[in-house]
């Protein structure tokens, strides 16, 4: 390669010097020099050529190269070595693309000049003789732009328009995987996938919205059948936007809208304006079909909208609003307006408002100068005038409200006032002033005159001509302390007043000791319960009823369900006590509770003593009886007792208030203070106290360890069953085991009959062999030599016959003659003809038991005082106590059984079972009673007295555990405490 770079460096260098590529001769070469009077190429074109050595050819780059990298051709650009890179062809390498445009690989065909494509170009496909690379590949013929117009197509594919599809794409695909089209005209043998249509099924249903297509062939036309929601027609155009929208489908197949109209459209389309129909324009809701509107504008009625409303009817966002039917203004009328449609008139009441319908004036006052219940009446022309100067009277009478104009009095200033009333010192009344109500003068009198209203003469002459305006006379006060009523300040009679004392005290009875000022009528204090200048005014709710004269506050606060200065507004309706100032509720109404008393106390409260209904506290609804209604519990009573707790009765409490614990224990199964726990399931009768593992009747058959009861009987016991207290096995052991919980294995060797051995020692039973030996129960041991193996000497020694004992009680067989003979003699008086005699260990003076026989060797059993000589037979028993006292100074022996018989117990058999026992039954090793105890007893060995406070006295577990519950001179969960002596017959 470095060398090509140099010979370009040294040819463009030339080309410098001497640029004469213009007569360059060589093919397909770009740029030429003179080189020593011959040209050389210096540059190829672009793409398809590379220069060779010589720098005399531009050979295809399909050619090999020579060792130095030039392309390796001749001058005429045949290639030097057979053959062309891929892509190329001939023995100039030229391109396959040159014969077959877009193809990358192309073979010569033997014994042919044609050139068959192997490979077409990314994105072209070669068709089937490989004469062309078509852009589509299924055409097997193609021309146009980029050869992408098919004219052919190749087999399995057929030609739509131009392009070809390939069979079966839209066709349905048979299940015997046969063709699905005809391979030369397209046809679908088996119809088209969804959706598309045609014989080719060559069209798909693209029409949109559309659901479901409609195709005609001849005419190649795509309509659709079935449009999605909302649109209808054969290319689905959108329902009228004017439908109503209630359901998916709005309007059918011909447009006409399902659900009605939107307001202002009608027509099947909705496709109408009820504006644009003569007679509607007014309407804003028409029938869909009628002519007649629903729904009018604003500001019309009628049936057709054809009516103005009422123009003093009130607007509304500049619109007036009436009833489509009579025109009744739908939002009032204008101030001074009424009757529905709001026609009347009524203009002289007070804030321009009447009666809808009356006219009457809804507030209690009319405009200046007018009054009544429709102001349609003048005030008095005398009346006075307020500080702006119009005149009022009364709404309902017409009296003068702001008094009369000088010179005028009375109610409505029709009367006038004396002409000797005086002026004021300013001089600037119209007339002469008096009081409105009484007429009397307001600056007292001209000279000469006298009374209040200066219509009387002096009574006598006084300086000045003036005289007392009340009494008419001079200087009436100078007569003393006890002036008479015509001085201005004396006292009147009791119930008087006045200038005279002539009139009675307006408050009458109502007054404080029936008194009231001279001149200003005013009680001088009120009865309790009455307030005001004159008392005529009542302490509504007061304590008392006692309340200030002058303000009507209530002195001592206010009866319970009001608050207020004065008492006069009423307390929440459930609250009984509420704030003086604020009305806030401190103390409720029975039976509620809260903040505002918004709660209800619980109804299981029970009621408060003596009443008949329930309270609870105000801040937390607990229940102030302390007690709730059996079966609920916590402060409020609203949490319900366990349901496993023991029940004494329908009508009583059977938990703790405040905790909930169980007050008569628990239901059988169950345990802790609320009874929420479970006993353990190996617990007899799944009964606890304290803890789910401390059992009070005893362990299932299963367990044992009583009372946890926690540890599972040996699997080698039978029926996997043992004494809960030891664990020893109730029924025995599995074949192969011994022991008292059956937890040793019997002998492996061979020995054992069955592989059984004795329950207890383990010993085998070998009798069956043909010579048992010691290990045989019924085998003899050597002389001298007793116990299960054999191995003990005899205790009597050679005082028995012939040295021997019984192998398991050790017992002598016999005594020896000296022996026996020493015996008759110092017993002989006691002993019984044909009875003789016989030392248990052949020892003198220890104990003795009757025998059978002549010759002292067959014994009668341990419980028998005299038995037949020859069968042993049991003639006369022995007293349960003699027997024991026998047996015990005989020495306990173990049985050789598992079970003693009934009434016994112990490996010895040796110990009675208490006669309180349920038929005198007990377990073998601790004497426990195995079917319960007998009425009035209890423990597990029965020896436990139950209460005489019991009912029949049946307990369990404690004397005090009543079964039935208590006599009826007792009760409490010990029947331990006496009823009240006033209770009839018994107490609960």
């Amino acid at each position: 390669m470095w060398k090509q770079v140099l010979l370009v460096g040294v040819s463009m260098l030339a080309a410098l010097v001497v640029p004469s590529h213009a007569q360059c001769q060589i093919n397909n070469c770009q740029t030429c020099l003179l080189e020593s009077g011959e040209y050389k190429c210096a540059t190829c074109q672009v793409d398809d050529y590379a220069i060779n050595s010589a720098r005399t050819a531009c050979c295809s780059v399909g050619c090999y190269q020579d060792s130095s990298g030039f392309a390796a051709c001749h001058v005429n650009q045949t290639c030097v070595y057979d053959g062309c890179h891929p892509g190329y062809i001939g023995p100039k390498c030229t391109p396959c693309k040159s014969f077959v445009p877009n193809c990358d690989s192309c073979r010569a065909l033997a014994g042919s000049s044609k050139i068959d494509c192997v490979t077409c170009a990314r994105g072209y496909y070669r068709n089937l003789d490989g004469t062309q690379c078509c852009s589509n590949s299924g055409c097997d013929s193609c021309t146009g732009t980029n050869n992408a117009v098919c004219s052919v197509c190749k087999p399995g594919w057929f030609l739509y328009q131009t392009s070809c599809d390939q069979c079966g794409t839209t066709c349905v695909s048979p299940s015997n995987g046969t063709a699905r089209c005809d391979p030369v005209t397209g046809s679908c043998y088996y119809g088209c996938q969804p959706n598309y249509h045609g014989s080719k099924c060559q069209r798909l249903c693209n029409v949109a919205n559309c659901i479901t297509c409609t195709y005609n062939e001849p005419s190649d036309n795509l309509t659709c059948a079935v449009c999605v929601a909302g649109r209808y027609g054969p290319y689905c155009i959108s329902c009228n936007s004017n439908c109503l929208r209630d359901t998916g489908d709005i309007c059918i197949h011909n447009g006409t809208c399902l659900d009605g109209c939107r307001p202002g459209y009608r027509g099947d389309k909705c496709d109408v304006s009820c504006e644009a129909t003569l007679g509607l324009s007014n309407c804003a809701v028409c029938d869909r079909y009628q002519f007649a509107c629903t729904v009018c504008k604003p500001g019309f009625h009628g049936s057709q909208c054809q009516l103005p409303c009422g123009v003093n009817c009130v607007a509304v966002g500049g619109a007036r609003y009436c009833n489509i039917s009579d025109g009744t203004c739908r939002d009032g009328c204008m101030p001074t307006y009424y009757r529905h449609d709001c026609s009347g008139s009524c203009p002289n009441c007070g804030y321009d408002v009447c009666h809808r319908t009356t006219g009457t004036c809804l507030n209690a006052i009319c405009d200046s100068g007018f009054y009544g219940e429709t102001c349609n009446q003048s005030c008095p022309v005398n009346c006075g005038s307020d500080p702006n100067g119009n005149a009022y009277c009364n709404f309902t009478s017409g009296d003068c409200t702001y008094g009369c104009r000088d010179g005028y009095y009375g109610a409505k200033c029709t009367l006038g006032c004396s002409q000797f009333c005086k002026r004021s010192p300013a001089n600037t009344e119209k007339g002469p002033l008096c009081n409105q109500a009484t007429g009397n003068c307001v600056y007292a009198c001209e000279p000469g005159s006298y009374t209040p209203t200066c219509r009387e003469v002096c009574r006598s002459k006084c300086v000045d001509n003036t005289c007392d305006i009340n009494s008419g006379t001079c200087a009436e006060c100078d007569k003393g302390a006890n002036a008479g009523v015509l001085c201005p300040t004396g006292t009147c009679s009791v119930g008087k007043f006045g200038t005279f004392c002539n009139e009675d005290c307006p408050g009458g009875a109502q007054c404080w000791n029936r008194t009231c000022n001279r001149y200003t009528s005013t009680c001088i204090g009120c009865v309790v319960g009455r307030w005001g200048d004159i008392c005529n005014r009542t302490c509504p709710n007061c304590v008392n009823g006692l309340c200030e004269q002058s303000t009507g506050f209530c002195q001592l606060g206010c009866v319970n369900g009001y608050y207020g200065d004065n008492c006069n507004y009423r307390c929440d309706d459930r609250c009984t006590v509420c704030n003086r100032v604020n009305g806030t509720c401190e103390v409720c109404n029975v039976g509620t509770f809260g903040d505002t008393c918004q709660r209800n106390c619980s109804a299981n409260c029970v009621s408060d003593p003596g009443q008949n209904f329930s309270t609870c506290a105000k801040e937390n609804g607990g229940c102030t009886s302390g007690a709730c209604k059996p079966g609920f519990f916590a402060p409020h009573c609203g949490l319900t007792c366990s349901q496993t707790c023991a029940e004494r009765s329908l009508d009583v409490q059977v938990c703790e208030i405040n905790t909930g614990d169980c007050v008569y224990g628990c239901d059988d199964g169950f345990y802790n203070p609320t009874c929420a726990h479970p006993c353990s399931t190996t617990c007899r009768n799944k009964r606890c106290v304290n803890a789910g593992n401390n059992c009070v009747d005893g362990c299932v058959d299963e367990y044992y360890n009583f009372p946890t009861c926690d540890t599972q009987c040996n699997s080698k016991c039978v029926n996997s069953t043992c004494d809960d207290v030891g664990g020893a096995c109730s029924y025995g052991c599995r074949v192969g085991y011994y022991g008292n919980q059956c937890q040793l294995t019997c002998p492996s060797n061979n020995t054992c009959v069955n592989y059984t051995c004795d329950r207890m020692l383990g010993y085998c039973r070998e009798c069956d062999l043909p010579k048992p030996g010691f290990q045989c129960r019924e085998a003899a041991c050597d002389v001298g030599f007793y116990g299960n193996f054999c191995t003990t000497p005899c205790p009597g020694g050679s005082n028995c016959s012939g040295s021997t004992c019984e192998r398991y009680t050790a017992s002598a067989k016999g005594v020896s003659a000296a022996v026996m003979a020493t015996t008759v003699r110092e017993h002989a008086p006691t002993v019984l003809v044909a009875s003789v005699i016989r030392l248990p260990v052949c020892a003198k003076a220890r104990a003795w038991t009757a025998i059978s026989g002549t010759n002292a060797t067959p014994r009668c059993g341990n419980r028998c005082t005299r038995c037949a000589q020859f069968t042993g037979a049991c003639l006369y028993p022995v007293p349960p106590v003699v027997f024991w006292y026998h047996f015990l100074q005989q020495g306990e022996r173990n049985c050789d059984s598992s079970a003693c018989v009934p009434g016994f117990y112990r490996p010895t058999c040796t110990s009675s079972c208490s006669l309180n026992c349920k038929d005198v039954v007990c377990e073998l090793q601790s004497g426990n009673c195995t079917n319960g105890c007998n009425v009035g007893w209890f423990g597990r060995l029965c020896d436990g007295n139950c209460s005489a406070n019991c009912v029949n006295r049946n307990c369990l577990g404690a004397a005090d555990r009543c079964l039935e519950g208590c006599v009826p001179e007792k009760y409490g969960p010990q029947c331990d405490i006496s009823c009240n002596s006033n209770c009839f017959d018994k107490c609960l």
